[in-house]
């Protein structure tokens, strides 16, 4: 009897879990991704930041770096405008700044750049004179360098190199398109290797632009190519961004996958699909749309990324702000005011826009080639992408909610398994 009870206990419990598991899976929004803020997006463990900042014994203040320029022992040089106050071997930075000295350029071992930072020092003594108990003497108001304890990506965990090369099947044919065709040199910065790839692939597939055949989702990135080049099929943005990115990474350059857009029921709101590529030489992530034409989108000196534009476009006007677009016309890519051409970013870039950005391990997971490869999938800890949205609030339970019903319902199942075996051998005794 007590056999009996558990497994139809087991039963009810491996349904619901299940009920729950499925709706997690093919309900909810966010079970398969996070919810990252802009930082965690567009910052990487690579780059420098400042992790802590201690007030030390007799005033002094000592400031810890990460980054992949920052060594066991660091060579900090500590400038007032242009006069050298301070040179320092040291793992940290250790500096009693003058209360009358607030800015400050910091060069960091053999970087050339200088990093402004404000910091703003008040003795104790003066505390004490005003009949203050306050001991916070310091406070860092402004800097160059990211300040933050929270934990990054690596530019690996977004770079679709691997997947992508992985699909290069004739080296010296992909080498031809590289750099005959598309004139990119070895010694070319990420920026000219971006703009060359890109005018090439618009120049090809010039007024090609329409619904693809489902035929050229089997073809590889350069029969793709080929194919469009005939006339044999349109493509859409989801093939720009396989092209680009194929050819990107050939070339070393980092480039990601972004999505934007979502669905309420049966309609879609705005969903399309680009690159971001990261430039080491600006030490920025940059959106790359070939869809609307616009390789680069500049505001001022800087490159905007996905949600950086995202932001420029909420404002009424980009006339006059200096915003500019490196577009493709008449063959050519030129430098253009962005309210020129924004017509087609302004129809997908929107208020309260949602957006994706895809995880390079996943790219290889997304498509399992047997029941092997389903199981792995469905035991995949982490999220498939990344999401940010000004109207998401609810975090990551759902996410979370997914994996944890995954694994109860795996669990369940074999505890369930081992009842019926265990209740039938007993029926079988008796």
């Amino acid at each position: 009897m007590q056999g009996k009870q558990s497994v139809i206990c087991l039963s009810l419990l491996l349904f619901l879990i299940a009920a729950i598991n499925l709706i997690s899976r093919k309900q909810l929004d966010y079970s398969y991704t996070k919810i990252l803020p802009y930082n965690q997006l567009y910052y990487t463990d690579e780059q420098l930041r400042i992790t802590d900042i201690k007030q030390k014994e007799g005033d002094s203040l000592m400031i810890v770096f990460k980054g992949n320029s920052i060594k066991k022992t660091n060579h900090f040089e500590l400038f007032a405008d242009t006069v050298l106050v301070l040179s320092q071997q040291a793992k940290n930075l250790t500096l009693r700044p003058d209360p009358k000295q607030k800015q400050f350029f910091l060069r960091i071992n053999d970087q050339p750049q200088k990093y402004l930072v404000n910091i703003d020092y008040t003795p104790l003594s003066v505390y004490r004179q005003a009949g203050n108990s306050s001991t916070v003497i310091y406070e860092v108001t402004s800097t160059d360098i990211l300040i933050s304890t929270a934990s990054f990506h690596k530019l690996s965990d977004w770079d679709v190199s691997s997947f992508w090369q992985e699909k290069v099947t004739d080296k010296s044919e992909t080498d031809r398109y590289l750099y005959d065709s598309m004139k990119v040199s070895a010694t070319d910065s990420s920026h000219t290797k971006v703009l060359k790839i890109a005018r090439y692939l618009l120049e090809i597939t010039k007024g090609r632009l329409g619904v693809p055949s489902d035929y050229l989702a089997q073809l590889s990135p350069i029969r793709q190519l080929e194919y469009i080049r005939l006339g044999h099929s349109g493509l859409w943005c989801g093939n720009y961004v396989e092209l680009f990115s194929f050819f990107a990474s050939y070339a070393g350059v980092t480039s990601r996958a972004v999505s934007c857009g979502s669905n309420i029921g049966n309609t879609t709101l705005g969903v399309h699909a680009f690159n971001e590529v990261f430039l080491p030489e600006w030490n920025c992530w940059a959106c790359v749309d070939l869809t609307g034409g616009n390789v680069f989108v500049r505001k001022g000196e800087h490159f905007l990324n996905a949600l950086d534009l995202n932001a420029v476009l909420k404002s009424e006007s980009t006339a006059n702000d200096g915003t500019t677009a490196y577009h493709f016309k008449d063959d050519r890519i030129v430098l253009t005011p962005f309210s020129e051409v924004s017509k087609f970013t302004r129809y997908y870039f929107h208020p309260g826009n949602s957006f994706q950005f895809l995880y390079a391990d996943f790219l290889k997971k997304q498509i399992p080639k047997n029941i092997f490869e389903r199981i792995k999938k469905f035991f995949y800890l982490k999220p498939y992408y990344a999401t940010f949205s000004g109207d998401i609030i609810q975090g990551n339970y759902q996410f979370y909610l997914r994996l944890a019903t995954n694994y109860l319902l795996a669990l369940t199942g074999i505890a369930w398994l081992f009842a019926v075996v265990i209740y039938i051998k007993k029926r079988r005794r008796l």
